[in-house]
């Protein structure tokens, strides 16, 4: 029997997607991201919504094994994008694909077994006022135009 082609850290992604989409099949878009986003895109995202978008945003570790093999560890994130609907508030369609995301991740091995290992952490964040109160709207920079003196060159996205 032949042996399984290497993982690959494209590879990897590509069967976390399959996963992912496989789990959730009502996503309108599941794929790949670089990780930064800017105005134009954010807009252009959220008529794709709902939606996940995953980015490899460093790879804090990379051991070799001896044996020609490498233990590389990856932190991923994804980006869940979603839009209001009647009967579902974008904020609970965000909420249930956390939720599932969450379920779906901790013992998942993405049909690569013996080839990878369980996440060894995970967590969620959202964007948030620390008053407790979600704005209202959302504005833009990209540096190095923000700060102080830069409020003009922001771009209002919500």
């Amino acid at each position: 029997m032949a042996e399984p082609a290497p993982v690959t850290l494209l590879s990897f992604l590509e069967a976390v997607i399959a996963g992912v989409k496989k789990r959730l099949p009502t996503l309108k878009a599941c794929d790949l991201h670089c990780g930064r986003f800017d105005a134009s895109e954010l807009k252009q995202l959220g008529k794709k919504a709902p939606a996940i978008y995953l980015a490899a945003l460093a790879v804090p570790g990379n051991m070799a094994l001896g044996d020609g093999r490498h233990h590389v560890e990856l932190q991923l994130t994804a980006f869940v994008v979603a839009k209001d609907l009647p009967g579902l508030p974008r904020d609970r369609a965000v909420l249930n694909l956390v939720e599932s995301l969450m379920l779906l991740i901790p013992d998942s091995l993405w049909g690569l077994q013996g080839q990878c290992s369980t996440p060894q952490r995970l967590d969620a964040h959202n964007i948030w006022n620390e008053s407790g109160v979600l704005p209202k709207e959302v504005y833009v920079g990209i540096e190095p135009d923000t700060g102080t003196g830069n409020e003009h060159e922001y771009e209002r996205i919500v």
